[in-house]
């Protein structure tokens, strides 16, 4: 019993940097990352994500020794998880402001609707394209491209 304590021990720095990474993806991830999922539900994916994939993940460099070292490669890994998750957000927001210019060159934009996944009043053209992106990102699996890229 000790011994495999140890063994879980030794996995714990592993554990927190690959959930640091990906709570910066799924912060982040269009589908996942909007106001429609509560946070805890989110770090619930988060630490369950982490937990399965955790003993697949092999550190080609020894964990820091010092308390500042893991601090700065903690951040390195949150750092790398949020650049992840924003670039796929930036994708979306392109598909939302291609819509909010559609509307506007066709007299649509007077048309207002409450998006549920920022909070924020956009037309509905917009709205219905980032909703069409989103079921198209999850048909072909984008979100299994992103968290395999995310744990690479």
């Amino acid at each position: 019993m000790p011994m495999e304590m140890f063994a879980i021990m030794g996995r714990l720095p592993v554990f927190a940097m690959v959930t640091a990474r990906l709570a910066g993806v799924v912060m982040f991830m269009p589908v996942i990352g909007g106001l429609v999922i509560p946070a805890r539900v989110r770090a619930l994916i988060v630490i369950g994500l982490a937990a399965t994939v955790t003993p697949l993940v092999h550190l080609t460099s020894s964990t820091p020794p010092t308390i500042t070292g893991i601090a700065l490669a903690l951040a390195n890994e949150l750092l790398l998880g949020v650049l992840l998750g924003l670039i796929l957000r930036f994708v979306f927001l392109g598909l939302e402001l291609g819509g909010l210019m559609i509307a506007q060159q066709s007299g649509l934009a007077f048309g207002q609707i409450a998006d549920p996944t920022t909070g924020v009043q956009q037309s509905l053209i917009s709205a219905f394209y980032v909703q069409l992106a989103g079921v198209v990102f999850l048909v072909i699996g984008g979100h299994r491209v992103v968290l395999s890229a995310a744990l690479d």
